[in-house]
């Protein structure tokens, strides 16, 4: 063809693909709107997707208000609406900073965001059919019904359907890989580079996470071809091409640094590294023997494993490997592939050695359905030696899916198996019947692709089917439109909202458990105690860790577990609970009732009560006294608690402050500055076992709602009650968990003798668990009492054996607890002003101090005392100080993300590289040019 020709041709096929994309969304998705429903995913959609978007999109929307009017080009890298305050740019980059795309959201206002949010997941999904179209063009794949029934299978697959409706994100790297994939054929063909220089560049900012796995895929991808094209005969020309690839990849990567090297600066911190996952060879039996049922139907495997092809994909890859001689390079990729598909190291390793995941399938995918394209005219005249062998395979894939998942055939299984049979019906009818006497008539051969399309189409159908249209799953797995429009604030920001209309100083709240909607605070612009993102330091999680704190995970904090000393230490002013009924209510010591407060969501109205901290502090409180951390470390849980009230840990000596002895009991002799222990053990025996047997430290489950209750013997006052478990082991596991599976949610309930009641949930995740991060220790806070008894009932999550080494009560007496605020609120920072990534305030003390901020420590604050610059300190773990002499004292921080400005310098020297290879390039082709007409 012509370029003319050629030109008409990509364009009427892209007019027949952005046609049939759009019928084909309306046929698939026209019931899930139909029930008002969202695309925003129930767990990770509705608390970290659609809230950085919108943040994002107000986050530009500032950057842009402040270069139009304020004239200045000022960015805001810090917000304390993030957990405790952290870095805007390194923790949404895993979302949607740096993706192209997410830059739309600057024109959409923030009652449209979730049909933006919609919307743009569908544009990702066609923007992947149509990345897949333009590589098999330029691969010479020029069947047009091949390419669109290949298109839409990628467009369409499981991957897409399951996590890319449930991370948006997750739908760009089936966007950027094919593209990548062409810039590497442009070298090879030796064109220019600058394409490959491009999507590396965009790779990079996108997702560092996405980089690494489409990293990884491109070098399998570029080693094989060039194997292919020169062999080890040819080695120079080879080590030329790989040179060239590799300068490009720098280039690409320098280009992207500005938002690459401070997020890799935050993730060599990152508490999250699966550092505590054991070495598995295989996966568990399970896994395997899913694998048949997760290849031709719509069942999502496990550890991400999601494929969810139709028999099409099934009868190419089985021609592919009847046709002996040929299409070798595709053979050696699907070989290498599957094994990686096979293997957990494969998975670890393309997950950032963190745990087994096989989210890096969506180079698999983009295999399977280019194979459908190379194989499309193959299936149409087949052998009788591939179509028997075809048959076999498909009749041994049916059989063995029938009888060990024949408890599905009646359901969506026998629907899938059917269309298997049809597909095979339809290549019997073709190719042995048909083709002999009907090969002559043009028709025909667009009647079999026809056939093709429809029961690839079919088939995604049935995957829709299955995810958006179960209506008890598709209710569960995805928010009501209205309430993901809505309900972006929690009921807990809304009754503080009203609780502090009046408060303008600095603040963090906490709430119980079940009014907290994580990240919330991104909308509401309050400042809490939770915290959920993929990406963060590591000093908050240590913190909790020392405490014993009842956090899920690393990266996944709710509150404080009501703990009267941490909640001081943050700031926390205001605790957010249920309205009780009976009026009695389990909140931290010193915290008195404001109000009840009837708070309107989308489905209900929800009845919270605000309490306020009557010993609050504010976010800068002074220390006379400082330990450091070796001390620190010869504590347990509640003496480090108790430490944190009474002198600042800090991680290095300090010369001219005092520093603090350490003293374990009240009754002995101290000095001024000791660390006194006040907590006491309360001795208890266990009443009641149910359904389990208890033998030394050993509990045997013999259920999964067995449980023990302890009855403590000893009348409380005053105290803030806490259940220490030590060194617990759950039922041993012989397989890497993707769930809560092993060694999940514990129940710990407690009753006090004068009729209050409370709740606690913590979870223990064993070795092998994904979540799995070394801890076995916790201290589960069971609310303050003015006196009592207290019975304590722990429920186990499943069956098996259980080992507790430390089963303790005790009671931290709040006597002295007043006494050691005032002491730290005697000189506190004042008149506390906050901007664009500054914070400022001023100091008077009477004698040397030590200055404590309940700022998360970070490298990229800096201080300035009375305008000197003085070097932030960490306390208390995860907190900054500034040691500061007697006298009146002007305080000014200012932050800048780690990496950042070293990150932009990178990116315009990779910028100017860039354009030198694009000068040097034209360059000598002009000359080359010039050389051809001579």
């Amino acid at each position: 063809m012509n370029k003319s020709d050629t030109r008409k041709h990509y364009n009427s096929y892209f007019v027949m693909y952005t046609i049939l994309f759009a019928a084909l969304s309306i046929l698939f998705f026209y019931g899930f709107w139909k029930a008002k429903l969202s695309f925003v995913w129930n767990v990770d959609g509705r608390t970290q997707h659609i809230h950085a978007l919108q943040f994002y999109s107000d986050w530009l929307q500032q950057i842009a208000k402040n270069i139009l009017f304020k004239h200045k080009l000022e960015i805001p890298l810090w917000s304390f609406s993030i957990g405790y305050g952290s870095d805007i740019i390194t923790t949404l980059h895993y979302y949607v900073i740096g993706d192209p795309l997410c830059l739309l959201s600057i024109f959409v206002p923030d009652r449209y965001m979730v049909h933006f949010y919609d919307i743009m997941i569908l544009f990702r999904v066609y923007l992947a059919g149509l990345s897949f179209s333009v590589y098999c063009f330029y691969r010479k794949q020029n069947n047009r019904i091949a390419v669109i029934t290949g298109a839409l299978l990628y467009a369409f697959s499981m991957y897409i359907l399951v996590m890319g409706f449930h991370h948006p994100f997750f739908i760009n790297p089936l966007i950027y890989f094919p593209l990548l994939l062409i810039g590497i054929e442009r070298i090879l063909e030796e064109k220019s580079p600058i394409f490959f220089i491009l999507m590396v560049f965009i790779c990079t900012i996108s997702n560092f996470y996405f980089m690494y796995m489409i990293a990884l895929n491109a070098a399998i991808y570029l080693f094989i071809r060039l194997f292919s094209i020169y062999g080890v005969k040819n080695i120079r020309i080879l080590l030329k091409k790989l040179g060239c690839m590799i300068i490009g990849a720098i280039v690409g990567v320098m280009m992207g640094a500005c938002i690459l090297l401070p997020v890799i600066s935050l993730f060599m911190e990152n508490s999250r590294d699966g550092s505590g996952q054991r070495f598995q060879l295989l996966y568990e039996e399970e896994f395997y023997k899913k694998l048949p049922e997760v290849f031709i139907t719509g069942t999502q495997g496990m550890h991400h494993t999601m494929l969810g092809i139709c028999g099409i994909v099934l009868f190419s890859v089985c021609l592919l490997f009847m046709k002996r001689k040929e299409n070798a390079e595709l053979k050696i990729n699907f070989i290498i592939l599957t094994i990686f598909l096979f293997t957990p190291i494969a998975g670890k390793i393309f997950n950032g050695f963190a745990y087994p995941s096989n989210r890096w399938m969506f180079s698999y995918v983009l295999l399977l359905s280019y194979i459908v394209v190379v194989m499309w005219d193959e299936l149409s005249h087949m052998s009788w030696k591939s179509f028997i062998g075809t048959c076999i395979v498909s009749v041994v894939i049916c059989t063995y899916n029938f009888y060990n998942f024949s408890a599905d055939f009646e359901g969506e299984l026998r629907e899938y198996i059917y269309l298997l049979c049809v597909g095979l019906i339809i290549l019997a009818i073709g190719n042995i019947l048909l083709k002999n006497r009907l090969k002559k008539y043009r028709g025909f051969s667009y009647i079999m692709q026809i056939s093709m399309f429809i029961l690839a189409i079919i088939t995604v159908q049935l995957n829709v089917k299955k995810v958006f249209h179960n209506t008890d799953l598709a209710n569960t797995e995805f928010v009501e439109m209205e309430k993901a429009r809505k309900d972006l604030k929690s009921s807990a920001d809304k009754a503080i909202e009203k609780a502090t209309a009046d408060d303008k100083d600095f603040f963090r709240y906490d709430a119980k458990a079940e009014l907290i909607e994580r990240n919330s605070t991104l909308q509401s612009s309050l400042h809490s105690t939770n915290f959920y993102w993929s990406l963060t330091g590591k000093l908050p999680s240590q913190l909790f860790e020392e405490t014993g704190l009842t956090n899920k995970g690393a990266y996944n904090y709710k509150n404080l577990d009501g703990r009267t000393t941490l909640n001081a230490l943050a700031a926390t002013k205001y605790y957010v609970t249920k309205t009780e009924k009976n009026g009695k209510y389990s909140v931290p010591f010193g915290y008195k009732k404001i109000a009840n407060y009837n708070i309107k969501m989308t489905n209900k109205i929800k009845k919270c009560t605000v309490f306020k901290n009557e010993y609050a502090l504010p976010l800068g409180y002074t220390y006379d006294s400082y330990y450091t951390r070796t001390d620190y470390e010869q504590m347990n849980e509640m003496e480090r608690q108790n430490a944190l009230l009474q002198g600042i840990l800090l991680e290095k000596e300090q010369k001219g402050y005092s520093k603090a002895g350490l003293k374990k009991h009240s009754g002995n002799v101290c000095s001024k500055t000791d660390i006194k222990q006040t907590y006491s053990e309360i001795p208890y025996k266990i009443v009641q076992h149910n359904n389990v047997d208890k033998k030394a430290n050993i509990f045997k489950v013999k259920s999964d709602d067995a449980s023990i209750v302890l009855e403590t013997s000893k009348v409380i006052t005053n105290s803030e009650v806490s259940l220490f478990i030590g060194d617990i082991s759950g039922p041993k596991a012989n397989r890497v968990a993707d769930d809560d599976s092993i060694g999940s949610k514990y129940t710990v309930i407690v009753e006090n003798s004068t009729g209050e009641k409370n709740k606690k949930e913590f979870f223990y995740f064993q070795p092998g668990n994904i979540y799995y991060a070394g801890r076995n220790h916790f201290l589960i806070n069971l609310s303050y009492y003015k006196k009592g008894k207290q019975t304590i009932t722990l429920k186990f999550p499943q069956k098996g054996n259980y080992k507790i080494e430390d089963l303790k009560v005790y009671a931290q007496p709040m006597d002295q607890y007043s006494q050691q605020i005032s002491a730290l609120k005697e000189n506190v920072l004042k008149n506390i002003k906050m901007d664009t990534n500054t914070i400022q305030g001023n100091i008077n003390l009477k004698k040397d101090k030590i200055l404590c901020l309940a700022v998360p420590y970070s490298k990229g604050w800096k201080a300035t005392v009375d305008g000197k610059e003085q070097e932030l300190l960490q306390a208390n773990t995860m907190y900054m100080a500034l040691p500061l002499s007697e006298g009146n004292h002007s305080v000014i921080l200012k932050y800048c993300t780690p990496g950042l400005k070293a990150g932009i310098a990178i990116s315009f020297a990779g910028l100017i590289l860039c354009i030198i290879i694009k000068l040097l390039l034209h360059s000598f082709l002009l000359e080359l040019k010039h050389r051809k007409k001579k």
